[in-house]
């Protein structure tokens, strides 16, 4: 062969050293996008721990930005409620601390159900798992969870414990898709899958 191989580089640091004039050059890992979340320096580092000093209604917490949007609502089961059935959702994430917010919710069929759970807030990469899954999706994924009460209008109106978890991933600068899963329980049993996107406003 007329090419000498043996001066072809054989590895990605070898590629670095002939591009860089002899200058070895450290390779570049993916980026980490879990690694790249910036909590606020006020929340606390332990994931289960709960921030009640310095409320302050809209904030971003330590899984993003407060925001408020619109979607639907996929009934699971045989609820008889709108969070039971499918039905248009307004709801919102009102921050409140460094990692708890207020996420209050309208579901509208023929008769609403307002849902008021709050949240504890998680930010992606707090465990491997959240970790995993935001390097995977190539978008930060913080999960919450949280209890409430859901109040079911109409004829059989009644006022129940709810409990919901779900996560918020980042659209762009201004928007952030939603899921979540609610379940009422006691006088009007129900469970529902929300879907949506919210405007970010803080």
């Amino acid at each position: 062969m007329s090419l000498d191989e043996r001066s072809l580089p054989t590895n990605h640091s070898e590629l670095n050293r002939t591009r860089d004039a002899g200058n070895i050059l450290p390779a570049t890992p993916p980026p980490n996008l879990a690694q790249q979340t910036v909590p606020p320096p006020d929340a606390p580092t332990e994931p289960l721990d709960i921030d009640t000093t310095e409320i302050s209604p809209g904030r971003a917490t330590r899984s993003g930005s407060s925001y408020i949007g619109i979607g639907g609502n996929i009934g699971l089961g045989d609820g008889d409620t709108a969070l039971g059935e499918t039905s248009f959702a307004i709801f919102s994430k009102i921050g409140s601390t460094s990692n708890v917010s207020v996420r209050p919710s309208v579901l509208i069929e023929d008769e609403p159900t307002i849902m008021l759970p709050v949240t504890l807030d998680f930010t992606p990469g707090v465990t491997d798992v959240t970790a995993d899954i935001t390097e995977d999706v190539g978008a930060r994924v913080s999960p919450y969870i949280g209890a409430g009460i859901a109040i079911s209008t109409g004829d059989d109106s009644s006022v129940d414990f709810l409990a919901t978890g779900g996560v918020d991933v980042p659209l762009a600068t201004q928007l952030t898709a939603t899921a979540s899963v609610s379940a009422s329980l006691f006088d009007n049993p129900a469970v529902g899958l929300l879907l949506g996107v919210g405007y970010n406003f803080r």
